[in-house]
């Protein structure tokens, strides 16, 4: 993989883009190739726009979970990737969507943006309160947590996901953390387990034809809103509660 400001690990590349004016996004000037370039519709804003790349991300990760209507979808983490999978999944006619997370302004959200219901891991057994829920278990899992929570978050998935369910390891972790799995969990259960990383541009106009019509609600996921000028204090506190998708106005 190779995009602006991230030449995919080899040093190689990432001189190669920097000799051909190619740089990253916080340089003053880059240069895009033409053929890397999506016009915008004058009915989407710029900062609606910001969101085609995270939600094509996420569009992917339904398509890699081969999610479909009457699925019953447990999405854990309701940071802005989780939450724009709760959406994705409604629009896709889950029939079901549970949403796993700790922070009550987050599972607010969750329920705003399309979860049926709401599990505080931190008070509630998730796996019996989820095949309570769904009967047998769910049939979609995505887990969008990454950091020293995806490991446990992962075997939790194996546990509740239904018989021929697909877990899908959405977020990277990092410090990595080792999972230990049963293997006969995945074999009599028939799982499927995926990782989504990336997305190809017919993603970027799936996700755009979706924040165009507003089908997908993105600027509530966007705060705080900081002016340019505290953009090192925007780094500190993204991925941390209160804050999702943390914008930069330019004046």
């Amino acid at each position: 993989m190779v995009a602006l400001g991230f030449a995919g690990g080899s040093v190689e590349v990432g001189v190669k883009l920097q000799q051909e004016g190619m740089l990253g996004l916080f340089s003053e000037y880059t240069i895009i190739p033409k053929h890397a370039l999506i016009k915008l519709p004058k009915s989407i804003s710029l900062e609606e726009a910001t969101f085609i790349d995270p939600l094509s991300c996420i569009i992917k990760a339904m398509e890699d979970s081969k999610l479909s209507e009457q699925d019953q979808v447990v999405v854990i983490g309701c940071g802005p990737m989780g939450l724009l999978a709760i959406q994705t999944a409604k629009i896709k006619g889950a029939e079901k969507i549970i949403a796993i997370e700790p922070i009550e302004e987050r599972r607010i959200l969750a329920s705003q943006f399309g979860a049926n219901y709401t599990i505080n891991p931190d008070e509630e057994d998730v796996v019996s309160r989820v095949i309570e829920l769904t009967d047998y278990g769910a049939d979609v899992i995505i887990v969008s947590t990454g950091g020293l929570s995806q490991a446990k978050n992962v075997d939790l998935a194996i546990k509740m996901a239904a018989k021929g369910g697909r877990i899908n390891i959405f977020a990277g972790a990092y410090p990595k953390r080792d999972i230990s799995v049963d293997p006969n969990m995945i074999h009599y259960k028939e799982l499927v387990i995926t990782g989504t990383f990336g997305y190809t541009v017919r993603h970027n106009y799936i996700a755009l034809e979706l924040i165009e019509k507003r089908n997908i609600d993105v600027l509530s996921i966007r705060r705080p809103i900081l002016p340019f000028e505290e953009l090192e204090y925007g780094f500190k506190i993204y991925g941390k509660p209160p804050a999702l998708k943390v914008g930069l106005t330019i004046a």
